[in-house]
C-alpha cells in the first residue's frame, strides 16, 4: 500500500495527473529542470518553468494498492475538464491494465469471438481474398471442392469399412449378454480375480 496518486499543478490550475511511489511526483520537474525533456508533457512543463510559472506537485490520496492508484488515476484523467490536463494518455499505465480486466469477461470475449467470424466471413465472400488467405495460411491455393463421382467414391469406401467393423463385431441380445454374465460369475477363477481387484 506505498503508491498514490498525485497532481502537478501550474499556475494554480491542475494539468497533470500521475501514479506513483517513493518521489515520483517530483521527478518531471526535476527532469526538466536538468535538460531531460522527453514527453509531450514534460516539453510544455518546460515551457511554463521557462515563461516564469510556478510549479507544484502534490498527493492527492496516499497509501493506494497500485492497482487502486491505476484505477484512480485514470478515473480522475476522465472527469477532467477537456483540454486542461497535458497528459498524453489517458491513465498511463492503467489503460492496459484495465483493458486486460474487460478483455478477461466471457461477454467481451463472446463479442469479439463473433465480431471476429464475421469479419472472416466477409473476408472470404471475396474470392481474391479467400485466394489470399488461404495462400498465407496454407502456403498453397485453396483445394478444389470434390466432385459428385468423388464424393460417391469416398461414401462407398466409408460404407465399406463399417460393413467390415459390423462383421468383425458380434452384436449380441440382452438375453445373450444376461447368459454370458451369468457364465462369468459361475467360474470360480473369475469370482476370484474380480474379488483380488476390488480389494486392490
Amino acid at each position: 500500500m506505498r503508491f498514490y496518486v498525485y497532481t502537478v499543478i501550474v499556475d494554480g490550475i491542475v494539468r497533470y495527473i500521475g501514479k506513483g511511489c517513493g518521489d515520483r511526483l517530483n521527478d518531471h520537474a526535476r527532469d526538466v529542470k536538468r535538460g531531460r525533456v522527453r514527453t509531450a508533457f514534460q516539453r510544455q512543463l518546460a515551457d511554463a518553468i521557462a515563461a516564469g510559472g510556478r510549479v507544484e506537485a502534490k498527493r492527492v490520496i496516499e497509501e493506494l494498492s497500485e492497482w487502486a492508484a491505476l484505477k484512480l488515476e485514470a478515473s480522475m484523467i476522465a472527469i477532467a475538464p477537456q483540454g486542461q490536463l497535458w497528459n498524453t494518455l489517458t491513465g498511463g499505465a492503467a489503460r492496459s491494465r484495465i483493458a486486460k480486466e474487460i478483455s478477461a469477461r466471457p461477454e467481451v470475449r463472446a463479442a469479439r469471438s463473433e465480431n471476429a467470424k464475421r469479419w472472416m466471413a466477409q473476408r472470404y465472400a471475396d474470392p481474391e481474398m479467400r485466394e489470399a488467405l488461404d495462400a498465407k495460411r496454407h502456403r498453397g491455393p485453396r483445394k478444389a471442392p470434390l466432385g459428385a463421382e468423388a464424393k460417391a467414391r469416398v461414401a462407398a469406401a466409408v460404407a465399406e469399412s463399417n460393413r467390415r467393423r459390423a462383421g468383425k463385431r458380434l452384436l449380441l441380445s440382452d438375453e445373450a449378454r444376461a447368459a454370458k454374465r451369468a457364465l462369468a460369475l459361475s467360474n470360480p477363477a473369475f469370482v476370484d480375480s474380480m474379488g483380488r481387484i476390488g480389494r486392490d
